[in-house]
């Protein structure tokens, strides 16, 4: 698990705390201060690193990183 932590910097944190929490990806754009396309990019950059297909899944990967 901590592998995909370090690939995780405190802006990715940020808005996956947001997301987790209930917000849709333009509420947290918005509370962030970011376009939404900009947020989009960043989710999807995300998934990529994380190798996992959705949002829904690295959903799950920070409610298990909050567990530990």
């Amino acid at each position: 698990m901590d592998e995909y932590v370090a690939l995780v910097d405190v802006d990715d944190r940020r808005l996956l705390q947001l997301i987790a929490d209930g917000c849709s990806v333009a509420e947290a754009a918005d509370a962030l201060g970011w376009q939404l396309r900009y947020a989009g990019q960043r989710l999807q950059s995300l998934r990529r690193r994380l190798k996992v297909g959705s949002t829904a899944e690295v959903v799950a990967l920070v409610i298990r990183w909050r567990r530990a």
